[in-house]
């Protein structure tokens, strides 16, 4: 999420506690909230929240309830409800309360008071709907004025203790709303912040954990479990005693208890748009479903409960990943992974370093082929042979680029068809020549160089050298012989003469 655009309050004016002050800062509250969203037919204020792309009425009820406590804190909040509602994004969904509340949830923003302190706000809203329209209301609001000092004991070293600029960053929003109502946080979000279980708190007790729309915090659940699952597979390998063993099949089993329950959590949540879509159906049919809302809230009644389940389970694999002797078998796989993971970079070394030399002998064979020079040359006698064990790489871009690829495959095309490509005497013939070859096209099978095995790209880089090494050797008997013709032939002239 982009950073939350922070508001400015006037937090410099004392309020005296009485109905009359109450009344006007609601009244005006109201006001400026229609300035900021607009005013719909039946005169109440309503804004529109960017986050979950909903209007939000914003009546005397809702802003009442943040009036009776803390009167000087949450004045000033209320006054700028309408932009600090703006701005809110949703972090968590509660049980209704109401046989007539379909949906409840949570909303946190922030806002700044004149000296740059920072004031956390939280939203509770509830959605109510009918067989004709369905409407958000704001319920309540509650607003905290940080005031931690840096040093104090539990507060982060990165805690936000003044808000100088215009923004802040979803990441700093939520370590603040972890210090002030950390009950509403998704579990997610409380295992980031080390929280073992859920703390205490009103909404806490009927937080849902998890948006209800969306796969996002399914994904994240998905990924929460998936990277358990890695830690026990990992650690398995590491056990070393009975009691380790039996720690690890505890931490399995209670692993295995918490993603049943999540199934069953989405199977309930798959039943409760079936209710909808049920009511949905009747409803088009000009009928009523009259135990709808009694269905709604037992449904949300075993949400609850699997959620507490959910909880505790999370809560068990907290308490064993803390014990020392889980802590000690990780100690060692970690220990274990660092050197997998180093063996992992020498083993890639070690096979780009294989590449790159199986890579430069084939080049110098080709040139050998494409541009002798002198004595640096394939011999008449080898072409052929050499053409075939270059057409071996000739697939694809594993040594040569697809220019290169288009040329050579033309010139070796001329070597096959018995052209005149490369002058010069013909070598002596080799006779392991073509089992090397077979060998080769065996061995590589069509594949980049990349994708061989570790034996594979030893094998290959063998037969490379075998082969540089045959047409070496027949240059070398070339030369050797030439110079055997040229001092015999200089004998017999030096004798005729």
């Amino acid at each position: 999420k982009p950073d939350m655009k922070v508001t400015e309050i006037d937090d410099s004016v004392t309020y005296t506690a009485n109905s009359e002050t109450r009344k006007q800062i609601v009244s005006q509250a109201i006001k400026n909230a229609a300035s900021i969203g607009y005013t719909n037919e039946n005169g109440n204020a309503v804004i529109h929240v960017k986050d979950i792309d909903t209007d939000i009425l914003v009546g005397a009820n809702g802003l009442k309830h943040g009036l009776d406590r803390r009167l000087n804190i949450n004045a000033p909040i209320i006054l700028k409800a309408g932009e600090i509602l703006e701005n809110a994004i949703r972090i968590n969904e509660m049980l209704p309360r109401d046989m007539n509340i379909s949906n409840s949830y949570a909303l946190i923003s922030m806002a700044k008071g004149s000296d740059h302190t920072p004031y956390p706000v939280l939203f509770v809203v509830n959605r109510f709907t009918n067989e004709v329209t369905s409407i958000d209301v704001l319920y309540s609001l509650n607003a905290k004025k940080e005031s931690a000092p840096l040093n104090e004991a539990g507060v982060p070293a990165n805690a936000v203790r003044y808000l100088t600029d215009s923004t802040i960053s979803i990441s700093q929003l939520l370590e603040t709303v972890n210090r002030y109502f950390p009950d509403i946080l998704p579990e997610s979000v409380l295992r980031h912040f080390g929280h073992e279980a859920r703390p205490d708190g009103t909404l806490g007790q009927s937080a849902l954990y998890s948006k209800r729309e969306g796969n996002y915090d399914r994904k994240i659940i998905d990924q929460a479990i998936k990277d358990r699952e890695d830690i026990a597979k990992a650690l398995d390998e590491i056990a070393q005693t009975a009691a380790e063993q039996k720690i690890l099949t505890d931490y399995a089993e209670g692993l295995e208890q918490m993603k049943e329950e999540y199934i069953n959590l989405e199977k309930i949540k798959r039943s409760l748009n079936e209710l909808y879509d049920e009511k949905k159906k009747l409803s088009e049919n000009g009928e009523k479903m009259p135990d709808f809302y009694k269905k709604k809230i037992e449904i949300y009644r075993k949400m609850g409960l699997i959620g507490r389940k959910i909880n505790a389970y999370d809560k068990r694999l907290l308490l064993l990943e803390k014990m020392d002797i889980f802590r000690d078998i990780v100690s060692r796989e970690k220990s274990y992974a660092r050197l997998k993971q180093r063996k992992k970079v020498l083993e890639k070394e070690y096979r780009e370093k294989k590449i790159r030399k199986i890579q430069t002998t084939v080049k110098r064979i080709n040139r050998l082929l494409t541009k002798p020079n002198g004595t640096k040359n394939v011999k008449d006698g080898l072409q052929k042979e050499s053409m075939k064990f270059m057409q071996t790489f000739l697939n694809n871009t594993s040594v040569f680029n697809k220019k290169q690829l288009e040329r050579l495959s033309e010139f070796y095309k001329k070597i096959e068809d018995g052209e005149e490509v490369n002058s010069g005497n013909t070598g002596v013939y080799n006779e392991d020549i073509q089992n090397t070859i077979d060998e080769l096209r065996q061995t590589i099978a069509g594949k980049r160089l990349s994708q061989l095995s570790k034996e594979e790209l030893e094998k290959t880089g063998e037969l490379v050298d075998h082969f540089s090494h045959i047409i070496k050797t027949e240059n070398e008997v070339f030369i050797m012989i030439s110079r055997i013709r040229v001092d015999s032939f200089s004998k017999i002239w030096y004798n005729k003469k």
